[in-house]
């Protein structure tokens, strides 16, 4: 019986160890925010680019806006 509690105890102290370690691990939580407010102002940025270098297009087909 005290084989069984114990692998429990091992099996118990190997799950919050790798939790644990898995935060640490992981990117902090400015470092996420830094890179989705990157993408997000890169997209904004090619939708910006993509309107001024196509407005002289649509001016030149007569497309009313």
């Amino acid at each position: 019986m005290s084989d069984l509690q114990a692998k429990k105890d091992v099996a118990v102290g190997d799950r919050q160890s790798s939790a644990s370690s898995m935060v640490l691990d992981g990117p902090s939580p400015l470092r996420k925010m830094i890179s989705v407010a990157s993408i997000a102002a890169g997209i904004q940025f090619g939708w910006v680019l993509q309107l001024s270098l196509l407005t002289p297009y649509v001016q030149l087909l007569g497309v009313p806006t």
